[in-house]
């Protein structure tokens, strides 16, 4: 049977400016690349920016949407297989010109499998900036 699960962390931020371009570096990891590129395992990164109780998705990414490359190390998930594709260190740029100062903003970064809880997909954020 099909199944979805998902991982999900948070940060609230007292935005102090107004404008300004929202920065974070992300690489997506995943055991589904390529047995199940193009196939209903479409694994996602979705990254939602809360503003003012707004939501707003600024990310998605997923196992079909992404270009993907070996792992230079070998990751073996529980479940699934050895075999793991990364996209590489990306960046992801989000305009923030109508935030003004004193806002209050979530950034949610969420990870779902989706159709089968065996062959995993993870991501790791590093670098959160406003600029």
């Amino acid at each position: 049977a099909a199944s979805n699960s998902n991982s999900m962390i948070s940060q609230s931020i007292c935005y102090g400016k107004s404008g300004g371009t929202l920065k974070f570096d992300y690489d997506l990891i995943s055991e589904e690349p390529t047995e199940y590129l193009n196939s209903k395992y479409d694994d996602r990164l979705d990254v939602i920016l809360i503003v003012n109780g707004q939501e707003q998705k600024v990310l998605s990414k997923g196992v079909n949407d992404s270009t993907w490359l070996p792992t230079p190390i070998a990751i073996d998930f529980a479940g699934g297989d050895s075999t793991t594709y990364h996209t590489g260190w990306q960046t992801a740029t989000i305009p923030l010109t109508d935030v003004t100062s004193g806002a209050q903003l979530v950034l949610r970064f969420n990870v779902t499998d989706i159709g089968d809880s065996s062959y995993d997909t993870a991501a790791i954020i590093d670098n959160i900036r406003v600029e």
